[in-house]
């Protein structure tokens, strides 16, 4: 395994395919450890490599910083993400997509429980103003981060009638199912709704039937 820099600063030709192999590697282990940490500044080089099993320098070879790391990391679990809500959609009625859209968020939650604690336990700027538009929001965030929100909008929006603004209703159903899933890892002794059940009722309650699409 391509692990450090040898001695004279001169390092050996790496086999074909292992060095994407040791990027991967660290990648999966930031994932395990935020996951435990569920705090970005607590996540550390150190920490990384050696959950990896190589040493820092190593993780140098394929990283400029430990940001550069955290945005990998995101981005493996945003593609994810898509990939789940992606393969649920294959229906022509657009409410029946939307729903098992929904479900299968839920789902990737449940699946990949390391996955998800990762997207939403960033800290947030503390010198982020709360009146900034979603426009200037989307601008910070990853592109792979917008095509996960902007999946939901146009789901949302293929469910509205014509002009109507997706928006407001995606934000609130995302809210939704981010609270259904956080209280009911919490406190799983509540009998809360199970989870198609839950989505049906939450897309009915910001999409109506009454407002479905032309």
């Amino acid at each position: 395994m391509e692990a450090e820099l040898e001695s004279t600063g001169v390092r050996e030709r790496n086999p074909r395919g292992q060095g994407e192999r040791l990027r991967a590697a660290l990648i999966d282990a930031a994932i395990e450890l935020l996951a435990d940490l569920q705090n970005v500044e607590q996540l550390s080089i150190r920490g990384v490599t050696a959950r990896a099993g190589v040493t820092p320098t190593a993780l140098y070879l394929h990283f400029a910083d430990k940001q550069a790391l955290i945005e990998a990391v995101k981005e493996r679990c945003f593609t994810e993400l898509i990939a789940y809500v992606s393969q649920a959609r294959v229906r022509d009625d657009p409410r029946a997509n939307l729903e098992a859209g929904c479900h299968a968020y839920i789902r990737f939650s449940d699946e990949r429980p390391a996955y998800y604690r990762v997207l939403f336990h960033t800290p947030h700027d503390p010198d982020c103003d709360p009146a900034d538009t979603l426009e200037q929001a989307q601008a910070e965030w990853m592109p792979i981060a917008i095509e996960a929100l902007d999946q939901l909008i146009q789901a949302v929006e293929g469910c509205l009638p014509a002009g109507s603004d997706p928006v407001a209703p995606s934000l609130l159903i995302w809210a939704g199912m981010h609270g259904y899933i956080g209280l009911r890892r919490g406190i799983p002794d509540i009998p809360f709704p199970p989870p198609g059940d839950y989505v049906s009722r939450l897309v009915g309650a910001y999409v109506p039937e009454s407002q479905a699409a032309a």
